[in-house]
């Protein structure tokens, strides 16, 4: 963990007169804490020399455990969180730091599908940045989440009141029929947003607008998210809500006291009142609210009937109800399920609603009938449906599979040849299931690790642009770097999908290896050169018997499998720790073995060491910078050549992994 000292303290001076106090600033700006809990160490050190070049102090950890412990024992303005984080994965560090503390949290990720996102915000988040990110965006969105937390966001700070909801923006405090609410700062801007404007329907895009400032750069379904989360504060029923309604098809508002047909009637005037200017769409508007619920309505503007869906209009109101309609909607008296409401942005102009919304006990009486009818009709059905339904079946499932619905399966038990059939279809439908599956799998692991290198270049490319000469030539090496780790990626990616190619192929068919004779001794040397010559502090221990077969195999292939080895030994072992590289003759087989003394693994992640992508815990936290392909290529290139390939290992007592491929006259 590194911390940088914070400034020195505003200085204090007397002004004249009556001993007044005057605080002296030091920047025009007051200066903002973040804690970044990133395992990239080299996309957290860039993220934090821009950060601190615009006044922002951060204080940089490695892991989940020591990221939740530091957030708890100081007061940060905002911790940025990355998720892929060792000893405790950053949902759980969201989930426990805002059961715990109000700081404000902004996810930093290269998970960015909208699931994460949505489950990070539900577990606490106020903001979610996937890599790669602006740094000028992550500067602004961390100004935008402190303003929102110190009570800075808007200008507004009259108290709001809405039946027991009070909202205080001046405290930045809100209280539902006396009881305080927690909210985060997000949800604090969001609630006042929608109590300034009870009863009426806002979009999604206005509400990010209004609460958060910014639209484009925001996800609909995240106000969904914060909407549930302030539901259950509130002790609002999330199925029947009465405080913060959803209406379908339109837009979100909170809830005005009142019964369903005067908020009805009030939603049909909001609707008159956006389609006040265009006379035709008006009119089709109250064709279809009386073909959809029935409602007759009638709209007047200064006394003379402006459209109505129903002949004749209703009877204007009286005076006296004119007035009272500008205030609120009402029933009128008098009439049989009439409503009144002001049309908003009319002066003068109002809407009757006639009629009553359709009854929820209809419609359930109506459903029972109907499955009732459906009941006897599938009772009466001949006995010789019974012969064809199992081919009925499988000609559905065929067809949801060939929709694209790649769970449906037949799953008869019938017997003789339309049982084969359906049981040959089933297992034909997992085998691909399971290859797409994958497919997706490999797609979004490699998205997911090109993201982090990509932040880097990017966080780079704007120190550059900001900096001196000097400075921009040693991001630019920076970049060179992260560039030589795509490069890497993509080809080990080709590698492995060649490999698995070969591995699905027909025994007839060649194997895509470019096989010539090689020589094993100079082989195995040459490796250890080149681990010599890239790494000359670390110590290699050569141990190669003076008789080793010749091979019928790939050489570069082959090369880049001892490479790797080699590379995962230094990464996981101390820099003083010596690495092993054997091999021997084993009849007419190479038999290969590196050896190290690092950190070692449990017996939980060996089962998965070959899976691609995959690192451990223990690897993560050194910070090695690795994406887990090498073993996963290692073990493909070794399988591709008839051999195979084992592994030893146990926590703080290193690793021996050895492989052995026949000999040319074996192969």
């Amino acid at each position: 963990m590194s911390r940088v000292p914070s400034p020195p303290p505003a200085t204090r001076g007397e002004g004249r007169g009556e001993g007044r106090v005057m605080i002296v600033s030091v920047s025009p700006d007051p200066v903002l804490t973040a804690l970044l809990v990133e395992d990239d160490a080299r996309l957290a050190a860039l993220t934090r020399e821009y950060l601190e070049t615009h006044g922002v102090v951060v204080t940089v950890v490695s892991d989940g455990r020591r990221g939740l412990a530091e957030a708890l024992a100081r007061r940060h303005d905002v911790v940025l969180l990355d998720l892929m984080l060792p000893e405790k994965h950053g949902l759980e560090v969201c989930r426990e730091l805002r059961a715990r503390s109000d700081v404000p949290i902004v996810v930093l990720t290269a998970r960015g599908e909208e699931a994460d996102r949505v489950m990070g915000l539900e577990l606490g988040a106020d903001d979610y940045l996937a890599k790669p990110f602006s740094p000028r965006e992550l500067l602004a969105r961390i100004r935008a989440v402190v303003r929102r937390a110190r009570g800075q966001a808007g200008p507004s700070l009259e108290v709001v009141r809405v039946g027991k909801l009070v909202v205080d923006p001046g405290a930045r405090r809100a209280t539902y029929a006396g009881r305080e609410l927690a909210l985060t700062g997000y949800e604090f801007g969001l609630l006042k947003a929608l109590a300034e404007r009870a009863g009426r329907v806002l979009t999604r895009e206005q509400l990010m607008e209004i609460a958060k400032g910014s639209a484009e750069e925001s996800f609909d379904r995240s106000i969904d998210v914060h909407v549930s989360r302030l539901r259950h504060k509130l002790g609002d029923d999330p199925k029947r809500p009465r405080l913060l309604k959803t209406v379908r098809g339109a837009a979100l508002r909170h809830a005005p006291p009142g019964h369903s047909q005067e908020r009805f009637v009030q939603y049909a005037a909001e609707r008159v009142g956006e389609l006040h200017g265009d006379p035709e769409r008006l009119a089709r508007e109250l064709r279809r609210v009386r073909e959809t619920f029935g409602a007759e309505v009638t709209v007047y503007e200064r006394g003379a009937v402006l459209a109505s869906n129903v002949q004749p209009p209703a009877a204007p109101l009286s005076p006296a109800e004119e007035a009272r309609v500008a205030s609120a909607p009402f029933k009128v008296a008098d009439r049989h399920w009439t409503f009144a409401a002001a049309v908003e942005g009319a002066p003068g102009a109002y809407v009757l609603l006639s009629g009553s919304l359709p009854s929820p006990s209809l419609l359930r009486g109506a459903t029972f009938l109907a499955a009732v009818l459906l009941a006897l009709a599938v009772a009466s059905i001949p006995l010789a449906r019974a012969i064809s339904a199992p081919l009925e079946r499988l000609g559905r499932a065929v067809r949801a599979f060939g929709a694209g619905d790649l769970s449906a399966r037949a799953r008869l038990r019938a017997r003789g040849e339309v049982g084969e059939v359906a049981l040959a279809f089933d297992q034909m439908a997992d085998r691909m299931q399971a290859l797409l599956r994958s497919e997706k799998e490999l797609l979004a692991n490699v998205y997911h690790e090109l993201r982090t290198p990509l932040a880097r270049i990017r966080v780079a490319l704007d120190l550059a642009a900001e900096g001196d000469l000097e400075r921009s030539r040693r991001y630019l090496a920076e970049i060179a770097t992260d560039l030589e780790e795509l490069n890497q990626l993509v080809d080990d990616v080709l590698t492995a999908a060649r490999l698995d190619l070969a591995a699905g192929r027909d025994s007839g068919s060649g194997l895509p290896l470019r096989r010539e004779r090689v020589d094993a001794r100079d082989l195995v040397v040459r490796a250890a050169e080149r681990f010599r010559a890239d790494h000359p502090e670390r110590a290699l221990h050569l141990d190669v018997d003076g008789a080793l077969p010749a091979l019928d195999a790939d050489p570069a292939l082959l090369r880049r499998v001892l490479d790797n080895l080699l590379d995962n030994a230094r990464k996981y072992s101390d820099d003083g720790a010596p690495i092993t590289l054997s091999a021997r003759g084993d009849g007419d087989r190479l038999a290969v073995e590196v050896l190290d003394q690092g950190i070692g693994l449990d017996e939980a992640d060996l089962a998965r060491l070959f899976t691609p992508f995959f690192r451990s815990d223990r690897s993560r936290a050194r910070g090695t910078g690795g994406v887990g392909l090498g073993l996963a290529l290692a073990k493909r290139v070794v399988e591709a050549h008839g051999g195979r390939i084992d592994v030893e290992s146990a926590p703080g007592k290193g690793t021996r992994i050895r492989f052995s491929v026949p000999g040319a006259g074996a192969s």
